[in-house]
């Protein structure tokens, strides 16, 4: 397979799991951009609330959002978990539970799940807040954590927040606000 950056939270980025999923998206891109990505291909894993996810993220593109959405190695149009091993997109967008237990199986997997000894930590903070934060485990190796370290330095010198808050405002002009609005539970 290929490197992949998972798009997912050690929070949240809302209560809503669909809005979470497109806010995710967003951000990830953001990350593969600020990384050097410059056309990241992006991916929802076939979770609960994805098909809704892409459904705005296809509207959003449709009125002029490029999330550069891409299928699954089989062609569909949710990823499954072939795709997570194959690297098939840039960016894979999980739910945070989901995003964590990956994030868990794949770096600790070689050590038969003792210490994350693959990866880059959990990644940095993206989102409305601007204070750089890498987040790392307990079980995070030594090798790992300075991954980590690298992977927020360079993401910080690619303007992280800037590509985010760019990210932001393009997904804006193309209704992002309304289209989350439209599909949120009635109370």
């Amino acid at each position: 397979g290929k490197e992949l950056f998972l798009a997912t939270t050690t929070g949240t980025m809302s209560t809503d799991r669909v809005e979470a999923l497109v806010r995710n998206a967003i951000g990830g891109l953001a990350v593969a951009k600020a990384w050097g990505v410059e056309k990241p291909r992006l991916g929802l894993l076939n979770l609960d609330g994805a098909a809704i996810a892409l459904k705005i993220l296809r509207e959003l593109e449709a009125k002029g959002y490029d999330a550069a959405l891409t299928p699954s190695a089989r062609g569909d149009p949710l990823l499954r978990g072939n795709d997570v091993l194959a690297g098939t997109v840039d960016v894979l967008v999980c739910d945070s539970l989901t995003g964590n237990a990956l994030m868990k199986i794949l770096a600790a997997y070689p050590s038969g799940g003792i210490l994350e000894v693959s990866g880059s930590g959990y990644g940095p903070s993206v989102g409305a807040v601007e204070i750089p934060i890498g987040i790392i485990s307990r079980a995070t190796s030594a090798g790992v954590a300075a991954e980590a370290l690298l992977y927020l330095a360079r993401t910080l010198r690619g303007d992280l927040h800037g590509k985010y808050r760019s990210e932001l405002e393009r997904a804006e002009s193309a209704g992002l606000d309304a289209a989350l609005a439209s599909r949120r539970p009635r109370t």
